[in-house]
């Protein structure tokens, strides 16, 4: 068998594809299998916090968005026959003419969202912001990543955001992890430039010193103000 495997390539794949299948799709008794994990599409990917000593914060985020929303539907067919060419189409990926905007919701008072107005910025993108499939016949979607930067009063800080996207006939679609908007709290604001590492010049061990921004102490309970105090 080992000298067909190895002589015949359709009978290598017949016989590895449905010995992988069976390892793949063989369940212990009992077990239910859910059905097919799809990617969403919108998704945060990296943000941070700053503050300013002039009374603002400042937020900077990166958000995956797949590229089914925001490029042209001939383009779309084409990736998905030609996967392959997804270099190629970079540059038109990047300025596919979708408008990608972020809100970001007012910190909570009591739970609830006040009627401050959202902050909102547009988000930019480039040809080196893509994440394509590496494999041959992956098909679609492909992923664009849009990024950030937008400044909050302190006093009004930050508690989610949501992701607006208009296509290119401007139509509009907002993604709002089902109504909830995307978590983004500002209640412990690390603080990159007051902290550090340090290293014993005698034992070598290293600390980390870690200062935050806290937005309102009153909320903490009376161990965390142990803690920070």
């Amino acid at each position: 068998m080992i000298a067909k495997l190895a002589a015949d390539n359709d009978y290598f794949l017949a016989t590895c594809n449905r010995l992988l299948s069976r390892m793949i799709d063989t369940v212990p008794q009992g077990v239910v299998l859910s059905d097919v994990i799809t990617p969403i599409d919108v998704k945060p990917k990296t943000w941070t916090f700053s503050v300013s000593s002039n009374g603002t914060i400042t937020v900077r985020g990166r958000v995956r968005v797949s590229t089914e929303l925001v490029l042209p539907t001939t383009l779309r067919g084409f990736l998905f026959a030609y996967p392959e060419s997804s270099q190629i189409a970079r540059p038109i990926l990047s300025k596919s003419g979708a408008t990608v905007r972020v809100y970001l919701s007012p910190r909570l008072i009591n739970g609830n969202i006040p009627d401050t107005p959202s902050v909102n910025v547009t988000a930019t993108t480039n040809p080196d912001l893509s994440s394509d499939c590496l494999y041959p016949n992956c098909g679609s979607p492909g992923f664009q990543y849009y990024e950030f930067e937008a400044f909050v009063p302190v006093s009004q800080g930050v508690s989610a955001f949501k992701v607006e996207i208009l296509d290119n006939n401007s139509n509009s679609n907002m993604y709002d992890n089902g109504g909830d908007g995307f978590p983004l709290p500002d209640l412990l604001i690390p603080l990159r430039g007051p902290s550090c590492v340090t290293v014993d010049p005698i034992t070598h061990a290293n600390g980390l010193n870690i200062t935050v921004g806290v937005s309102d102490i009153n909320i903490l309970d009376r161990e965390s103000r142990r803690c920070l105090l």
